[in-house]
């Protein structure tokens, strides 16, 4: 004992430095440690908030985002069948909006899409559609005489190369149409719709008339007011597309609207 208690009073001070430098250590490990350890959770927690609204995003069902296919019907003025149905196919980031007339005798194997809508209404022309062309559809419009003249109050009248001339029976005159470029306001327009729903090749031209109409919608109007005029475009129309649509969607909108977007007619729909 004597032997041990020599030893420590010779070498105490240096003993004293080893112990305090092993608890000043210990401590500073503990420290480490602990505070890595929160950290950890709390990147974990991040990790978990940040998967969730991921998830969110992805499971999120009808809502407008990125590329969007949107399905429009034009009713009758007199039955309120269908005249012609059309795929807005909008593929944001290709900077491309692709319109694709449907025919509307094309069967999904039990009803055609004239029949599906008749009988079933937008829904079931939508499964029927989504069916047939193996294709999501986001949203639907429907629109008719009366919509067509609100939309055309909206745009102004649209200056269309007509190529063959054509009249229109309204309910209080008769609206003649030329051949070659003429400004087609409400009443026209419709007449303009209703003749070439009549003719084979008629789906084309309407194609045609509505890739005008977007023209005039991408070129006319700023990223700014885009919000006025999707208010006033859906009042128009019987269509399940509303204002949130337009907020989870605006910056979509306001590329459409900034970039050198164009519309491309694909060849009649199966």
């Amino acid at each position: 004992m004597n032997c041990i208690n020599k030893i420590f009073f010779k070498y105490k001070y240096i003993i004293m430095s080893v112990v305090i430098f092993l608890l000043v250590a210990g401590i500073v490990f503990v420290c480490i440690y602990f505070y890595s350890d929160s950290d950890d959770n709390s990147n974990l927690k991040t990790d978990v908030n940040n998967s969730e609204k991921f998830e969110q995003v992805e499971t999120s069902d009808n809502m407008l985002a990125g590329d969007s296919t949107i399905l429009v019907v034009c009713n009758s003025e007199t039955t309120g069948k269908a005249m012609f149905m059309t795929l807005f196919d909008f593929q944001i980031l290709s900077e491309r909006i692709i319109i694709t007339p449907l025919d509307m005798n094309v069967s999904d194997g039990t009803r055609t899409f004239d029949q599906s809508y008749s009988y079933g209404g937008i829904n079931e022309l939508i499964s029927a559609v989504e069916n047939v062309r193996d294709c999501h559809i986001d949203r639907y419009a429907i629109i008719d005489k009366n919509g067509i003249g609100e939309l055309t109050n909206i745009l102004g009248k649209i200056n269309l190369y007509v190529e063959e001339e054509y009249t229109y029976l309204s309910s209080d005159k008769s609206y003649s149409v030329d051949v070659g470029y003429n400004n087609l306001e409400s009443a026209m327009l419709y007449g303009y719709l209703k003749s070439n729903c009549e003719q084979s090749d008629g789906y084309e031209k309407i194609a045609d008339l509505l890739c005008t109409i977007v023209n005039i919608y991408l070129s006319n109007i700023e990223a700014d007011q885009a919000l006025e005029l999707f208010e006033k475009l859906c009042n128009c129309v019987n269509t399940n597309i509303t204002i949130s649509d337009y907020f989870t969607c605006s910056s979509d909108i306001e590329y459409l609207l900034t970039h050198n977007t164009e519309c491309f007619i694909y060849s009649k729909g199966e």
